[in-house]
C-alpha cells in the first residue's frame, strides 16, 4: 500500500502543544509519512526556543528559519510574504498528500494558502473557535476553515459555528 505523506505544521509552542498528540497518532500508523515543518518563534530566544521541545521528542521535522520580525502590522505582512514564500519552496521539493494544521496564527496561514493553491487537502484543528478579544486571529481562523477540507473542532460550539458557516457536516469532527 502506498503510503500518505501528511506534513504537520507549527509556528509556536502553544501551536506545536496542540498538534502533538495528533503527531503521536499519525506516527504509529504505518499508513502514514508524517513530517513536521516549523518555523516562526520556535527558534527565538525570546520565545523559550521550543525547538528544544520539538528536538527532545524526536519528531523529524524541517525548519523555516526567516528572522523573526512581527512588532508592526507592517512588519508581519512582510514577514507573511517571506514564509510563504519558503512554504512554496518546500512544496516544490516534497511529495506532500495531505497537511495538518491548527489554530489561527498568520503563519498557519500562509501555509494554508499554499497548501490550498497547490490543491493539498487541509485538516484543520480548532476551526470555529472564538479567541477571547478577536484580534485578527478569528478571521484568520475562520479562513483557514473556508479553506480546509476535514475540520476537527475543540467543542461543540465550534463545531455549531463550522456548519453555519456551509461546511458539510461529514467533513466535521
Amino acid at each position: 500500500m502506498k503510503k500518505i505523506n501528511i506534513i504537520f505544521f507549527s509556528a509556536n509552542r502553544a501551536e506545536y502543544g496542540l498538534i502533538h498528540p495528533f503527531l503521536k497518532i499519525f506516527l504509529k500508523h504505518k499508513m502514514f509519512n508524517v513530517e513536521l515543518v516549523i518555523g516562526g518563534s520556535h527558534f527565538s530566544k525570546k520565545f523559550g526556543l521550543s525547538i528544544k521541545e520539538i528536538k527532545k521528542d524526536k519528531i523529524k521535522y524541517t525548519k523555516i528559519n526567516l528572522p523573526l520580525s512581527t512588532n508592526t502590522l507592517n512588519d508581519t505582512s512582510d514577514y507573511f510574504y517571506k514564509l510563504q514564500k519558503e512554504v512554496n519552496l518546500f512544496f516544490k521539493k516534497k511529495k506532500v498528500d495531505l497537511v495538518f494544521l491548527s489554530s489561527d496564527r498568520f503563519e498557519t496561514f500562509a501555509f494554508a494558502i499554499s497548501s490550498y493553491l497547490k490543491k493539498i487537502p487541509i485538516i484543520h484543528y480548532e476551526g470555529g473557535d472564538i479567541t477571547e478579544g478577536g484580534a485578527l486571529d478569528d478571521n484568520i481562523r475562520h479562513a483557514i476553515t473556508k479553506i480546509s477540507n476535514i475540520h476537527i473542532t475543540s467543542n461543540k460550539d465550534s463545531l455549531k459555528r463550522i456548519l453555519k458557516m456551509g461546511e458539510e457536516k461529514w467533513r466535521c469532527y
